[in-house]
Formats: structure tokens, sequence, C-alpha cells
């Protein structure tokens, strides 16, 4: 009874924000929007306390006042993804305009012109359906595998926005049999590959150990698809961004390719640490008994 009370009332929240700032042009609406909700956020213990731990781990020199600031920054980027992805129809209209930059362009325009499938890798980081949605707008939808919300109120929202841009699959073996089905038909998908995985093998992220799937680097070498990451920076804290698209992962092991997928985030994360959510238990590794 309380967990839906609660869920009902994250719901409620947020569409109070979205309330208030309606009148408001889209650029102003997403900032005054990012701003109360990363206030909001930056202030529930659950989030905050995950932040500071994981910043703590991995920046150890940080002080306390920097932490602070970075936990700030990382919970309004996280409101004004929020607020962009319930104005998705808005919002992905903008990133027609948007232009790709860096080695992988020119692949992905041979891949476009040849209509052949690509698997396209990112993290939480900055705003990955940025990219989703560019690619929407030249008639190439990317599917996406996420894991379904708990709270179903939000569900609902959530995968109305997730659709907008491409068809998307839940975790789980259906979810994974319709997105490899998606893919050996010619068609591109999208992943986020920066979430701990339970039971899989451990690899460095960012100097420490991180249980990583081998399951996108076992899909592309079976299928003899490339790996290609690409990643979304906003740009002054505003709803303006940066897409990078690099070379593709060089062909190796599955494990070669997940450290390679991995290396290539954390050199992205290390740049602009306030654009990753740092709210995930990514390094939640546990020591025998």
């Amino acid at each position: 009874m309380l967990g839906r009370l609660r869920d009902w009332l994250i719901v409620a929240l947020l569409r109070i924000v979205l309330l208030i700032s309606r009148p408001l042009p889209f650029d102003k609406r997403v900032v005054l929007g990012g701003k109360i909700v990363g206030a909001i956020t930056a202030r529930v213990p659950v989030a905050s306390q995950r932040i500071f731990k994981n910043l703590n781990l991995i920046y150890p020199n940080n002080s306390s006042q920097e932490n602070r600031q970075l936990v700030k920054a990382i919970s309004r980027n996280f409101g004004m993804n929020l607020i962009e992805f319930y104005n998705m129809a808005e919002f992905a209209k903008r990133q027609k305009h948007v232009q790709p930059m860096g080695e992988g362009v020119r692949l992905l325009d041979e891949l476009i012109a040849k209509n052949k499938p690509a698997i396209f890798v990112s993290g939480h980081f900055g705003n990955w359906e940025v990219f989703r949605a560019y690619m929407s707008g030249l008639g190439k939808p990317l599917a996406s595998l996420y894991k379904e919300n708990s709270n179903t109120h939000y569900e609902r929202i959530f995968l109305k926005s997730l659709t907008y841009s491409g068809p998307a699959f839940t975790t789980g073996v259906r979810g994974m049999s319709g997105l490899i089905r998606h893919l050996r038909s010619g068609e591109m998908i999208s992943l986020l590959h920066d979430q701990r995985i339970k039971g899989a093998p451990l690899m460095d992220f960012m100097g420490k150990p991180a249980h990583t799937s081998l399951a996108t680097a076992e899909m592309a070498l079976k299928y003899n698809i490339p790996i290609i990451p690409i990643y979304v920076t906003r740009l002054n804290g505003q709803s303006q961004f940066h897409i990078e698209i690099e070379a593709p992962i060089a062909v190796g092991s599955a494990e070669e390719m997940a450290q390679a997928m991995n290396d290539s985030l954390a050199k992205q994360v290390r740049k602009t640490a306030d654009q990753w959510y740092w709210f995930h238990d990514r390094w939640h590794v546990r020591t025998p008994k």
C-alpha cells in the first residue's frame, strides 16, 4: 500500500512540475523543470547517498564540496532528461537538426545507404535518447531494450515516450529474442552498456571491477554486425546536444569487446562526470564470506 502511494506521489509531483513549466518556451521549460526535479532528487537520501558512494569510490581525492557540486549537477541533468522525456514529441522534432560528428560518421552513412544493421552502444549519459530521435528523423528508427519499471503509473508514460523513436523490447529471454529478430531483419538497434548484470564477468570500469555483460559482444560476433559507440553530451546546461559517433569496436573475443565498450564509456565519463547517471549500483561487488 505504501509503495503504491509513493509511486503515485512521484508521478503526481512530476505532473505538477510539468504544469508549472508548461507556459514557458521549450528550452526554458526544460531548464526550470530540471532545476526543480534536480533539487528534489539531490535531497532524496537513497539517490544522493548512492551518488556520493560511487563518487568517493572513483574519485577518492575529491573534496566534499566538489562531490556536493557534482551531486547537484548530476541530479539536474537527470531532471532535465525527465522533462525532455515527458515532452518527447516536441523534443524529438528538435533533434533533426543535430549533426553527428566523429570517426564513425562515415560508417553510419554507409550502413544507412546499404540498409545494413548495426548495434549502437552508449550509457546513461547526457541524454542518450537524442540519437534515437535523430535516427528516427532519418527514417531509421532504432529498437531498444529496457527494464520494465515497477512504478506502473510511470511505466505507461515511460513506454509511450520510449517507443516514440522506435520499438522497445523488455529485458529477458522473450524481449531479447524480439530484439535479435529485429536485428537479423536488417534493422539497427541501440543498447545501454553501463549497468551491473548479476553473474556477469568482472571487468574494469573506471579503474574498479564491475560486473559487465557479454551479451552485446556475443550478439555482434554471432551475426557479424558492428558495434558503434555513440555519446550525446548536453551543452551549457541547456536542451542542446552534441552527438559523437566513435569508430566501431575492434573485433576480438567477447571479453575484449566488452572491455573496450567499458573503456569507451569511461573516457566520456571522465571528461564530463556530471553527465552520467551515478545513481546505478555499478560497482556492487559482493565479497565471498
